[in-house]
């Protein structure tokens, strides 16, 4: 039966009966199962005992909390004249009121990992100031923290986060200056060349000047710890730990990076001491990790894994031993070489796991043992771990923490990087055992039993299936299938093509044939280019009218065309140019192997693939028409320009981001012109469509504008077509469709 929003359902799975509560906004169960806890659009706290059939309606409660036990549950019940914060246990189900008054109110709350501890923001005067308290759930008592007596008088509570340790020893709260004047928004915008950070990336970013600030109050000592200032503003910390990390993301800046480089210190708690751990470091996502405890941190700096022990104040580094290289040595990113990553810290905390270009390394903390638990190298397998996301804490900046389940095993991903072949596997004890191995697409693999083992897979021909593999008994069974029609209808194939250039060896392309493909006929192609996509060799896509970009291979495989998929490798200061090598000579290899009509092919690409679609055509002739949406044209205008999405200058981006140019416009303006589409426009023999949506916050769509006025003023062939109301893909279905088929009547035209 249909339902409304905010409809909650319960099912009872043994006896069949279903129950429907109204206007429910969040709901939870105790840890037994018999009790049902629900919150509803009026703030109306209730709770069901499901085994009698029994409701107790609590009363009205704006915040409330259940420890991660689920045995127990705190909430701030609404008074008369303020509020009552009281704990009710789910095993005896009595209440006990923990702080109530008038005008008290309780905004925030947040138990300890065991349960057994819970933190509070509260405020006496309904929400103008906040404080502090602690409650044992063992002891029943209480701790309110005196912050008259041990604060600095110019800093207030804030109401933010706050967390306890499992002891009760730390309780953390954020304050912000007592004082804190209002920004003025109504004058005008005051850019300054000198500032840290530009004008409208503040109203993505705070620069932790104002706060807030993280503090910890360790009641047993009666003192309060600051961690976070205005030197350093932002705080890392593991509850259970007697250091954090504090740094300024925006210390060294202006450094025209989509990431920053930073100083990063070590906070003793105990006694605040503070001193520096690394210095410039990269901070992009998988280059710091904190471990589970809160006492390492791992960080990849000069081309290693280095290990910081924060009680010993120590330095290690964690690869020296390993002879292959950690990072991505093909990576066109020489001033910051990419890791390949540090897969997780081992659950006890003892061990981490690190990756090459093919093989997991299990390597210890203290620095006695390193194992490599795979052959992936000898293999031309990549392995890597498979771990749930469960396990991840992320933290701000790219910062993380990844534990891996190995208490009994460890379960891998392997795939083939020549045929794409993909499998899993098991490491246990100490020996490598395949769980299965296929020439599909295979992902969310899941533990059943120590046997069987449940996860998805796809081909370019074959709908997403659920499998159980039986590794005993060595048979496999699908358990579901999606599109069951799917068999009814004959589907194109495909092939992997591989083919070398002066920019990268061993690239990978998909080649999709015709429908009832003759090779004694010549057939019309596609080429589609955005970076790498042997990626989508195993990967469902059924045909649709319905597109974002605009393109479907299948409805051109369908139709009589060829469509070819391409990887690009990337060359420092030569984007364009290294882009236009890779797709002449995938096209090369792909007319050598079928019966492509070398006259009649066409290239399309979308953002960057607009990108290399347009300046391809700069370099050569053998494209009869081409697609460009939500590209880059211009490398000089785009250089000089706000990217929307993070108000950065798009600097950061063209230098080491997306285009690695490395150089700026001025070291280097030679190079910028020559790899910018627009300053090569005459060069265009090619038909080009144009298209971009008109509120296009990633690539500003007068680019698309500047590529068509060029066009117009050089009298070449070519159109643009504009989306109101649209962003860098297309959302609204109606465009959706009218896109799809008007690209599709562009190459027809072109090519048919």
């Amino acid at each position: 039966m249909p339902l409304n929003s905010n409809v909650l359902v319960l099912n009872n799975l043994e006896k069949g009966t279903m129950d429907t509560f109204d206007n429910i906004l969040l709901h939870h169960f105790s840890h037994t199962g018999n009790y049902l806890i629900t919150h509803s659009t009026k703030d109306s706290l209730t709770i069901s005992a499901l085994d009698i059939k029994k409701v107790y309606k609590t009363g009205t409660s704006k915040e409330f909390a259940l420890n991660p036990q689920m045995d127990a549950m705190v909430m701030a019940m609404k008074t008369n004249d303020g509020e009552s914060l009281q704990l009710l246990d789910f095993d005896t189900f009595a209440t006990y009121v923990i702080m109530e008054g008038k005008y008290v109110s309780f905004p925030r709350m947040e138990w300890s990992v065991n349960g057994e501890k819970l933190s509070f923001i509260y405020s006496n005067d309904n929400g103008i100031t906040f404080n502090i308290g602690m409650f044992d759930l063992k002891t029943k008592t209480c701790k309110i923290l005196d912050w008259a007596a041990l604060s600095n008088e110019a800093l207030a509570i804030t109401n933010t986060q706050i967390s306890v340790s499992n002891s009760g020893e730390k309780v953390y709260f954020q304050v912000i200056p007592q004082k804190l004047l209002a920004i003025d928004d109504s004058g005008p915008e005051i850019w300054d060349t000198f500032d840290k950070i530009i004008y409208p990336r503040k109203n993505f970013v705070s620069s932790g000047k104002r706060g807030p600030w993280q503090n910890v109050w360790l009641p047993g000592e009666n003192k309060i710890i600051a961690l976070g200032d205005t030197e350093t503003p932002y705080t890392l910390f593991h509850p259970e730990s007697d250091y954090a990390l504090v740094f300024d993301p925006y210390a060294k800046e202006p450094q025209f990076k989509y990431h920053p480089v930073v100083d990063i210190y070590a906070v003793n708690m105990k006694n605040g001491r503070r001193e520096l751990v690394v210095s410039d470091q990269f901070i992009a996502i998988s280059y710091v990790h904190l471990s589970p405890d809160g006492n390492f941190l791992t960080y990849f700096k000069d081309k290693s894994w280095w290990l910081y022990d924060l009680k010993d104040r120590s330095h290690a580094n964690l690869t020296i031993d390993i002879s292959c290289p950690v990072f991505n040595e093909a990576s066109s990113r020489t001033d910051l070489p990419e890791p390949y990553g540090l897969a997780g810290w081992s659950r006890d905390g003892k061990n981490v796991y690190l990756y090459d270009k093919f093989d997991v390394w299990k390597v210890s903390i203290n620095g006695k043992h390193i194992n490599r638990l795979t052959n992936g190298r000898e293999s031309k397998r990549e392995f890597r771990i498979v771990n749930s996301n469960n396990n991840i804490v992320s933290w701000e900046f790219g910062f993380h923490t990844t534990v891996i389940d190995d208490s009994s095993e460890v379960m891998l991903s392997a795939k083939n990087r020549y045929n794409l072949g993909m499998g899993y596997f098991l490491w246990k004890d100490n020996k490598l055992r395949q769980i299965t191995w296929r020439d599909k697409r295979l992902t969310d693999l899941i533990k059943m039993d120590d046997d069987n083992f449940i996860f998805l897979q796809q081909s370019f021909t074959e709908p997403t299936a659920i499998e159980c593999q039986d590794i005993k008994a060595k048979e496999s069974k699908v358990i579901y299938r999606s599109n069951p029609e799917w068999d009814q209808y004959k589907w194109p194939q495909r092939e992997l093509i591989h083919y070398d250039t002066e920019v990268a060896d061993s690239l990978n392309g998909i080649l999709i044939y015709p429908i009832d493909y003759d090779s004694g006929k010549k057939y019309p192609m596609v080429v589609s280019t955005y970076e790498k996509q042997s990626f989508l060799y195993h990967e469902f896509s059924p045909p649709s009218i319905y597109n974002e970009i605009g393109f479907n291979y299948l409805n051109y495989a369908l139709d009589g065309y060829f469509v070819l998929l391409p990887d690009i490798q990337y060359r420092k200061d030569a984007p364009g140019i290294s882009a236009a090598i890779c797709i002449e000579k995938a096209v090369k290899t792909a007319v050598n192997l079928a019966s492509i009509d070398e006259k009649k092919i066409g290239l399309i690409g979308h953002s960057h693939g607009g990108y290399d679609t347009a300046f391809t055509i700069t370099q050569t002739d053998m494209f009869a028409a081409a697609v460009a949406g939500s590209g880059i044209f211009n490398f000089e205008s785009f250089y000089f320009d706000i990217y929307k999405l993070a108000g950065l200058p798009e600097i950061s981006r063209i230098e080491n981001d997306i285009f690695n140019m490395h150089s700026s416009f001025f070291e280097n303006p030679e190079a910028y012109r020559a790899n910018s589409p627009l300053h090569q426009a005459a060069k265009i023999k090619t038909p080009l469509l144009l298209w971009a949506g008109k509120e296009d916050a990633n690539v500003n769509p007068n680019q698309s504008l500047q590529m068509y006025l060029a066009l117009r003023r050089l009298r070449k062939p070519a159109k643009l077509i504009y989306y109101k109301g649209e962003n860098h893909a297309l959302n609204n279905e109606k465009n959706k469709k009218d896109l799809t088929i008007r690209i599709k009547n562009w190459f027809d035209r072109y090519l048919k």
